[in-house]
């Protein structure tokens, strides 16, 4: 792997399978009090897997694919963490960017890039074991740290989540993808048979309330299942957002 300048920083590194790198406020062309001296730690496992530690008492900020920043804060050990803790070592991917400094991300930034060849170390490791963690929609105050995430995934799959007739479980399915996207975020949802009544056609009080976060398309359905639909959804900027918050349509009481 190889950290490269892309703007404010000094020296390009080269790190092999169990090698680490110090990153911090002396690799900066113009100094901040903000950037710690060990402001993160970048380090390549022995099968190959480049992974980000924050130490500095600021946070450290990655981005991947020109996706807005992500903070990671040091975990102290405190009872009390936020959804910027990082619990863990983030993974780092290729083409991925570190900023040192969360007050101006854009003042110093490495660039990270695999320089790992086919069949070379961790070619054919499985870098990242398969873990399951139980999210009730609505009601994870913080989804992200809840699913031990540290940035929105790139892509949510959800397969036959929208059923029933239920305006209050829709609300926080909404609620929660919203929570776990970002604008880099494709989220994938195929409906079977038992969807509610207008989603395969994206209609509905779902998709009603989900619009006013993302925009959605639906892509050819396969003649061997006619009865499965895939729609992709992307958020909306947030200029474009309708509302900041999602709420389900109550029924008025008529007056006796």
């Amino acid at each position: 792997w190889r950290l490269v300048p892309f703007a404010g920083v000094y020296d390009e590194y080269a790190l092999g399978a169990g090698e680490q790198q110090v990153l911090g406020r002396f690799d900066m062309m113009a100094q901040s009090p903000y950037v710690s001296r060990r402001q993160c730690v970048v380090q390549v496992s022995a099968d190959g897997v480049a992974t980000m530690t924050t130490t500095g008492k600021p946070a450290t900020v990655c981005r991947r694919w020109g996706s807005e920043w992500y903070w990671f804060r040091r975990d102290t050990g405190r009872r009390y963490r936020t959804p910027l803790t990082q619990t863990e070592p983030h993974i780092l991917v290729d083409g991925e960017q570190i900023s040192l400094d969360c007050h101006n991300p854009e003042a110093a930034i490495y660039t990270v890039a695999c320089c790992q060849e086919a069949g070379g170390a961790g070619a054919a490791a499985e870098p990242v074991p398969v873990r399951v963690r139980r999210l009730k929609w609505g009601e994870d105050a913080f989804p992200l740290e809840t699913l031990g995430l540290g940035r929105p995934p790139d892509v949510l799959l959800a397969v036959d989540v929208v059923y029933g007739r239920e305006e209050r479980v829709w609300s926080a399915l909404v609620e929660t993808l919203v929570a776990l996207s970002c604008e880099g975020t494709l989220v994938l949802m195929a409906h079977g048979n038992g969807a509610a009544p207008g989603v395969h056609s994206m209609g509905g009080r779902f998709y009603e309330m989900a619009a006013d976060h993302f925009e959605a398309a639906s892509l050819p359905a396969d003649a061997e299942h006619p009865g499965c639909q895939i729609h992709c959804l992307v958020r909306r900027p947030p200029a474009e957002s309708r509302r900041g918050s999602v709420r389900p349509r109550t029924k008025r009481a008529r007056p006796h």
